[in-house]
């Protein structure tokens, strides 16, 4: 009699252990990635805090140009100025098979427009510049008759990663209990509307042989737990699209990691120079023989010095000078910014010669051009891996007539 052996436990059904075992793994393995990216929200929010070798901390406010800011939002809008089309290529040179690759062109637009996914085409060129990976999930919804796009934020990704190629994802995302509970009824929370701080953990898994959505419990002083709320079978195709920015050591890197230094440095000098304006204008008098010192400064005032003191004088107390190789520090910074960034000074129409034509205006900005490039050809590898899934999901799930167009 033969003897029966058992499929490998990898093939087999995800269960609760395995979900909280690879979520412990994965926040521990891109730990520095998520560092950085929160370095660059911080930058984009503008917070610059300033940490002295005592550790205080001292608040401050940009008062130079935002380039992580100014520089992704730019970024953003060159890459959707350009709206690409859709290509497929007919299998035989007939005109059936041709005919046929028209009509899957059209397809692939329709899944566009019914999504209005050209709308989030600016965040994710955001994704890609200031978290390093861009995410996007096809799924099926009961109330279309289209294939389903949704973006996944950097922030609540965890991917594993083999040579470029996503094997499976884990999306962590903290949600009110009750912002939760209306946005995905599947998950069975209570809306109770007397709870208003209460936060849950939802966790998607997703693979290629199994997607998962569970409910991770946070109570403090013990282990998390996860309860399994649903699971459907992706049928050999992963759901998810990704891109990520080329770095040499393979980790997830942004365009704005490595200037948190340079624009605290550039801030804070810009500051002090601020502060020598106003110890100009507003340095404290001093006098000697003064006959009415109780006067109070002012466009009006009038102050009488004592004739009988050969010493009576007014006068305010001069500021320290002021250093010139401060303004070579700044100018110097702002290059390194933006050599760093990818982000030309020509962008913001500053160019140093006095007479320069379009084209050389235009090859000041050589390597915002080439930055933009580089991130629509990413997302064109994404629009590819959309499209696919998408074909995949509506010949297997939603394989009735729709309005093509």
């Amino acid at each position: 009699m033969a003897k029966r052996i058992d499929p490998p436990r990898a093939i087999q059904r995800v269960f609760e252990s395995d979900l909280i075992g690879w979520r412990g793994q994965r926040i521990q393995a891109l730990q520095d990635w998520k560092a950085r990216l929160q370095t660059v929200d911080t930058l984009y929010r503008g917070d610059w805090n300033q940490i002295f070798s005592d550790e205080s901390v001292v608040r401050e406010y940009p008062s130079v140009f935002n380039m992580v800011q100014g520089g992704l939002d730019d970024i953003a809008r060159l890459v959707s100025e350009a709206v690409p089309s859709v290509r497929c290529f007919p299998a035989k040179e007939t005109q059936s098979e041709e005919a046929g690759a028209h009509i899957r062109e059209c397809i692939a637009d329709r899944y566009w427009a019914v999504n209005a996914a050209e709308m989030i085409v600016p965040r994710l060129a955001m994704d890609v510049a200031g978290a390093g990976a861009a995410f996007v999930a096809a799924y099926v919804d009961k109330h279309s008759d289209y294939p389903c796009f949704h973006r996944i934020d950097p922030r609540y990704a965890y991917p594993d990663v083999v040579n470029g190629k996503m094997q499976d994802l884990i999306v962590l995302e903290d949600l009110n209990a009750r912002t939760a509970a209306r946005m995905f009824p599947d998950l069975g929370l209570p809306d109770d509307p007397n709870q208003h701080d209460q936060q849950v953990e939802l966790m998607h898994y997703y693979s290629a042989n199994e997607c998962v959505q569970a409910v991770v419990s946070q109570t403090p002083g013990a282990m998390p737990e996860a309860y399994i709320v649903k699971r459907w079978d992706p049928q050999g195709v992963m759901p998810v699209a990704f891109v990520q920015l080329d770095s040499f050591d393979g980790a997830f890197r942004g365009m704005f990691d490595q200037i948190l230094g340079s624009l605290q440095t550039k801030n804070r000098l810009v500051n002090m120079v601020l502060q020598y304006m106003d110890e100009l204008v507003y340095a404290p008098l001093q006098s000697s023989g003064v006959l009415n010192p109780e006067e109070p400064p002012g466009p009006l005032a009038h102050y009488r010095l004592d004739p009988n003191n050969p010493n009576a004088k007014i006068g305010r107390v001069p500021p320290a000078g002021s250093s010139p190789e401060v303004f070579e520090l700044l100018d110097f910074l702002d290059r390194e910014q933006r050599a760093g960034a990818g982000y030309p000074a020509a962008r913001q129409g500053e160019v140093n010669q006095s007479i320069a034509s379009a084209s050389f205006v235009a090859s000041t900005q050589g390597q915002l051009t080439t930055t933009v490039k580089n991130i629509q050809r990413l997302l064109a590898d994404m629009r590819r891996q959309i499209n696919e899934i998408s074909f995949f999901r509506d010949e297997t799930l939603l394989n009735k007539e729709k309005v093509l167009v």
